[in-house]
Parts: C-alpha cells; sequence; structure tokens
C-alpha cells in the first residue's frame, strides 16, 4: 500500500467523526483539559486495537484515561534523556552559549531518531496490550522494515508538521484554542489510524 492510500484511509477515517456530533464534542472538551486529555490518548489506544474503518464507541472513561496514561509514561521514558539534554542546554545558554547549543542540538536530533523507534513501539503495546512490548526493539524494527522505511518515514514527518501547525493554532489567535480543540479529535482519529495501517501491513495482519 502506497503512502497515499494510508492517507486516504486516515482521512476517510477520521471523517466519520462528522456523522457523532456528541462524540466529536465531548473528544473536542477532553482535548483542552489537562490530565483528562489522557482520555483522548486512550481513544488513540482504542482505534488501534478496533482494528476497524469504523469509530469505536467512547465508553470506559477510566480505561481510556489509563491507557492514555500508559502512552505518556512510554512516550516519556523514551524522551527522557533527550529531554534533558535539551533542558540543559536551554539552562546554560547564559553560561556558555557554544556549549549549550551543543547540548540543545543534540537532544533535538536524538529525540527524532527516538520517536521513530518510540512511535511504532507505542502501537505495538497498545495492539498486543502488553507494556513490555514498547521497548521490543528487534520486533519493532522488524516491523517498520517490512512496512517500508520511506512509508514509515513520510508518516512519522508529516505527522510532526501536521502537530506543529496544530500546536500554532492555539497561539496565533485568541481563538486559537477552540480551533485547536476542534482539531484534536480529527487528528487523533488520522494518527491512529494511519499508524494501524502502517502496523497492520509490518506485522501481518488482515487489515478492515
Amino acid at each position: 500500500m502506497q503512502i497515499e492510500e494510508i492517507f486516504s484511509d486516515g482521512i476517510e477515517t477520521s471523517k466519520k467523526l462528522l456523522d457523532d456530533t456528541p462524540k466529536l464534542l465531548i473528544l473536542a472538551v477532553i482535548a483542552i483539559i489537562p490530565i483528562v486529555n489522557f482520555i483522548l490518548l486512550g481513544y488513540f489506544a482504542r482505534i488501534i486495537r478496533n482494528g476497524s474503518s469504523d469509530l469505536p464507541p467512547l465508553s470506559d472513561y477510566v480505561g481510556l484515561f489509563i491507557d492514555g496514561l500508559k502512552i505518556f509514561l512510554v512516550l516519556l521514558a523514551y524522551l527522557l534523556i533527550p529531554l534533558i539534554l535539551i533542558f540543559a542546554g536551554v539552562w546554560t545558554t547564559v553560561i556558555s552559549g557554544g556549549f549549550a547549543l551543543t547540548f540543545f542540538a543534540f537532544g533535538v536530533i536524538l529525540s527524532l531518531l527516538i520517536a521513530l523507534i518510540a512511535a511504532m513501539g507505542i502501537v505495538h503495546m497498545v495492539y498486543t496490550e502488553n507494556l513490555v512490548k514498547a521497548f521490543s526493539f528487534g520486533e519493532i524494527i522488524e516491523v517498520i522494515r517490512t512496512a517500508g522505511w520511506g512509508n514509515y518515514i513520510i508518516w512519522i514527518l508529516s505527522i510532526w508538521v501536521l502537530s506543529l501547525i496544530i500546536s500554532a493554532f492555539s497561539q496565533i489567535t485568541p481563538a486559537g484554542w477552540l480551533i485547536t480543540a476542534f482539531i484534536s479529535p480529527f487528528f487523533t482519529v488520522f494518527v491512529a489510524r494511519t499508524a494501524y495501517v502502517i502496523y497492520s501491513i509490518g506485522a501481518g495482519i488482515t487489515m478492515d
């Protein structure tokens, strides 16, 4: 499957939110409330486990929150060292400019490299419902290799650019947070569905 087909699948799945206004509004409100927005991450996990282009029900909020918290903690574990380096670079800028810049640059580059594994690691963990699988590097790399590094890297970069654009909306206008709240559910569904499609290709799963 080509990357264009994967993106098209994700767009068509996310558009189904327009047919379920109550679900869209609930997810939009959840998206802008700190900590509570772990539920949106949990819905991301439910879409992957569902394995279907039909959106799963929005229920069992405690379960969704726990799934979202797991994803957050795994992502934090992956990015802890790069974040420390980036923070060290920012914190020491005034004291040692060039050296601080090295810290910062290395942290950013390392975070991008780690994100390549972390993204599919999270999907692997979610689908298998096994926390340890988030760090099964051999299995994760094999899934990516089978799916195709080219498509996977394009997907990662596209998600990164889109996330930056969405974040920018919350900053550029007084009502930016409303725009972000409305877009976030669509973005979450799009990312979850496209991630599942790529994972299913790499893991040899028959896709709905």
